[in-house]
């Protein structure tokens, strides 16, 4: 997009517990900006991540060979984040990344702090949101306030839910929208740092 792509990109994928899946892609040749906090993260060891996962990654390949990945919830065989239908929407440049995902429901809540006129995402008003702190009082709706929260979850349509936590602490904006009769997706961008999911 910005003329620099980066060609080689590395996968870490770790777990924690039976329940968390970390997935960071890196640029494998350099180092990027990380944010600084350490997040409390307890990876599995050998014993427990050979104990039945509930949820599991997959890489995926289109038919014009383009990688995607995938979160599989085991027991029910939800697709709780999958890239690969979108597979050409990803985009890990110097200045800008982007993924889009498809999302197993329409019952999604969080990603903050912005105002919005309820608490679940209105899927039908093709609103972007940014993700970039300032210090504004609540005075409107589509306004950023004093913190940034990238997470959002998700109430299956089973009952089930999930989160996402997206780890950046750059400039980053978010797009909740209708896919098909009982799903959404998110078209998330950045314009820097890792991807730490």
């Amino acid at each position: 997009l910005f003329g620099n792509d980066i060609d080689n990109l590395k996968l870490k994928i770790t777990t924690s517990g039976m329940n968390i899946i970390r997935l960071k892609i890196l640029d494998d040749d350099r180092e990027r900006y990380e944010v600084p906090i350490p997040i409390k993260w307890y990876p599995s060891n050998v014993e427990q991540q050979q104990q039945q996962q509930k949820i599991k990654f997959r890489l995926t390949k289109t038919k014009y060979n383009q990688i995607g990945f995938q979160i599989v919830r085991v027991d029910t065989k939800a697709l709780l984040f999958d890239t690969s239908y979108f597979a050409e929407g990803f985009i890990y440049d110097d200045k800008y990344l982007q993924f889009m995902t498809t999302i197993p429901s329409k019952n999604i809540y969080g990603m903050g702090e912005n105002t919005h006129s309820s608490f679940q995402h209105n899927l039908n008003s093709n609103m972007r949101y940014g993700i970039f702190a300032r210090d504004q009082r609540p005075i409107g709706l589509n306004e950023n306030l004093y913190g940034t929260h990238p997470f959002y979850m998700v109430i299956e349509n089973d009952g089930n839910a999930f989160g996402v936590f997206i780890f950046n602490s750059n400039a980053q904006d978010y797009k909740f929208s209708l896919f098909e009769r009982d799903k959404s997706m998110l078209t998330y961008r950045t314009i820097g740092g890792i991807l730490d999911l």
